[in-house]
């Protein structure tokens, strides 16, 4: 919606492509609350100076991708929460995604195209 009030940054034409999820062992962690980011953060420490980081290599071993719901993005958003290792970094993951870390999909798929809006 946001793009079809018009935008610079994303002319037309626009393309819509599919990637399937082909490994059936590419189970994505999620990230439902700040609790579960504490753990997350605490289970897969990188620790630089008084922050506490993921330490995305380590996770990448043991999940493809991870998705940051809204609710862990609303409660987390900025904030910095204690774990083991010190204080977690604030995670600011803006957008209710999946970052995936590893590759996992069959050759993408081209949907459609979305032609320029003809204006008059």
């Amino acid at each position: 919606m946001y793009l079809d009030l018009g935008s610079s940054l994303h002319p037309r034409p626009w393309q819509t492509w599919q990637l399937p999820v082909t490994d059936p062992a590419a189970d994505v962690l999620e990230i439902g609350g700040a609790g579960d980011w504490a753990a997350f953060v605490g289970r897969y420490p990188l620790v630089r100076g008084n922050d506490v980081y993921p330490d995305w290599a380590k996770v990448a071993r043991d999940f493809p991708g991870v998705h940051m719901t809204l609710r862990a993005i609303v409660a987390a958003q900025g904030f910095r929460i204690l774990v083991a290792d010190g204080l977690a970094a604030a995670p600011f993951w803006d957008i209710e995604s999946v970052l995936w870390l590893r590759w996992c999909f069959d050759p993408p798929r081209l949907v459609e195209v979305t032609s320029p809006h003809v204006r008059p």
